[in-house]
């Protein structure tokens, strides 16, 4: 039907052709058969194309020769060359040759046009010459303030396509240059179009900042990242000699905020980030969110980890010391201080000894401080001999102890309730010039509550000692003091009572001394007891 509306009286069925049409001579007019096609170029329909391509590329031939072509208008020829390049992949020669290099006044929309219509029909290659024939051989047509955003992102994904990452990174850094020339505040690139370009920049060796420049501008116009973003911002951190903790953090929050939950690689990735900002705070709440060590990233940082060691907590302290020991990170003095810490409120005096021992190895010199960490180790164990031997071998190291230590030491022997070596200690620390406090006296009379049966002598010994010194019975240190009266051998109601009436405070009225205060004089007695403190100390209210 196309054939006889166009007027082509020189085309007839060839027997020896399957059919197909073919063109015999020269008379043929090429021109209304050209127009015909060129306004149903757009249909895809290949068996149509087909049929008619041996026509036109033999008529075409035979009009060239007599220069008709120079009469056929551009738009034409355009359209045509946009049909051959959406049915045929690899001919873009075929399609230049036969058609586009007679176009009377080329311009960089019609390589544009050729370069989509490859790209619509899968011949990404195909576009890409299209293009590299523009930007290379044609830049006198070039003019980059007439190309949109969507034609960059165009561009953009078909390198990504083929793997080009450079000039996936080329397009974008032309396409920052143009948008400084012109207002595009208005105009954005899609979501899937800036990780593309992320990603490429990571691909990259040198990591110079690029997507990280790309990251702002997505955040300029106004375009949330998601987990895709953050994971290539992530290989660019890698990759790049500079920090860009304050874009990585800010990337992680809105991926927070958009409700989606970040993976192990990424929490590490913030985990770094906020650990370099001092963000202390951040760093161990996102610490609760690596369960499974095994599974954490290898690029967790050191610094990181021993923020999460000294955060305070005993468990996240002994299990993050264990994870720097294992991966053979770097240990902060004050990670060894806090993971003997947690060793100690856990009672494992051993895994203390070997943190200890490890601290020493690595060159680093203990202090009273740690010898008094490890000491009370031992002391929560139950070990007072081993506590003993770690005092001697910190005075033979020529470190002098502390009140703490030797508070830590009677606490040792208060636990396994040697009152006589308790008392020992407490007379050496006055040798040594040290003014005892609270604790000390504390410890002491615990130490003899503990003794089996308690020494009451001693106990009140050390309380009247503790009185001289001006310093008064707290809670705690009456709490023991009644205990050692419950606990003598015989028990000594009468002298609970009166250290009861002595020293209670209003401080004092409390259910441990209470409970104490049971035990050594009877409930009914107790009872007794306490209302006359209450109405001595009435509640303020």
């Amino acid at each position: 039907r196309g054939h006889h509306q166009a007027g082509c009286v020189g085309i007839r069925p060839s027997r020896t052709d399957h059919g197909r049409c073919t063109v015999h001579d020269s008379s043929f007019p090429l021109r209304p058969w050209l127009s015909c096609l060129a306004s149903h170029c757009d249909a895809n329909t290949h068996s149509q194309f087909f049929l008619v391509n041996p026509i036109l590329l033999r008529a075409q031939s035979l009009y060239s020769s007599s220069g008709a072509m120079s009469s056929v208008p551009d738009s034409w020829l355009v359209s045509l060359t946009q049909c051959f390049c959406r049915h045929i992949t690899r001919c873009v020669f075929l399609a230049q040759e036969h058609f586009f290099k007679h176009l009377t006044s080329p311009r960089m929309t019609h390589y544009v046009e050729v370069s989509a219509a490859c790209a619509e029909s899968g011949h990404i290659q195909d576009a890409i010459h299209w293009l590299e024939q523009l930007v290379v051989h044609q830049p006198d047509l070039v003019n980059w303030s007439s190309l949109l955003p969507r034609h960059y992102e165009e561009f953009i994904g078909w390198y990504a396509a083929t793997g080009n990452s450079a000039a996936v990174t080329r397009w974008f850094e032309l396409l920052l240059k143009t948008s400084s020339h012109r207002d595009m505040t208005k105009e954005f690139l899609q979501l899937k179009t800036y990780n593309t370009v992320i990603d490429a920049y990571s691909q990259q060796s040198g990591g110079d900042g690029g997507a990280f420049r790309a990251f702002a501008v997505m955040r300029d116009r106004g375009v949330t990242p998601n987990a895709h973003t953050l994971n290539g911002l992530t290989a660019n951190q890698t990759l790049s000699q500079r920090p860009y903790h304050q874009q990585i953090l800010q990337c992680f929050e809105a991926v927070l905020a958009s409700g989606l939950e970040p993976d192990a690689l990424q929490c590490v990735t913030a985990i770094n980030a906020y650990a370099a900002s001092s963000n202390r705070r951040s760093v161990i709440d996102l610490f609760e969110v690596l369960d499974d060590l095994d599974a954490i990233p290898e690029n967790l940082s050191a610094a990181a980890v021993n923020m999460c060691v000294q955060s305070g907590d005993s468990i996240a302290a002994s299990k993050w010391f264990k994870y720097l020991v294992k991966k053979d990170l770097n240990i902060e003095k004050k990670s060894y201080e806090a993971a003997l810490k947690a060793y100690a409120q856990g009672a494992d005096n051993v895994a203390a000894t070997e943190c200890f021992d490890r601290m020493v190895a690595s060159g680093i010199k203990p202090t009273a401080v740690t010898y008094s960490v490890l000491i009370n180790a031992h002391a929560q164990s139950g070990d007072s001999v081993a506590a003993s031997e770690q005092f001697a071998c910190m005075i033979r190291a020529g470190i002098a102890p502390s009140v703490v230590t030797y508070n830590t030491l009677i606490n040792a022997h208060a636990q396994s309730g040697d009152s006589k070596t308790a008392m020992a200690v407490f007379e050496q620390m006055l040798d040594a010039g040290l003014t005892p406090d609270r604790r000390t006296y504390t410890s002491v009379i615990k130490a003899c509550a503990k003794s089996e049966p308690a020494d009451l002598a001693l106990a009140c010994e050390a309380a009247d000692k503790m009185m001289s010194a001006k310093v008064s019975l707290d809670v705690y240190s009456l709490t023991e003091l009644l205990r050692c009266c419950a606990r003598a051998n015989p028990p000594r109601a009468d002298v609970a009572e009166n250290v009861f009436r002595t020293h209670v405070r209003p401080k004092s009225l409390h259910d441990h001394v209470k409970w104490a205060l049971e035990e050594s004089v009877g409930a009914q007695h107790a009872f007794s007891l306490m209302s006359w403190a209450r109405s001595k100390y009435p509640r303020r209210t």
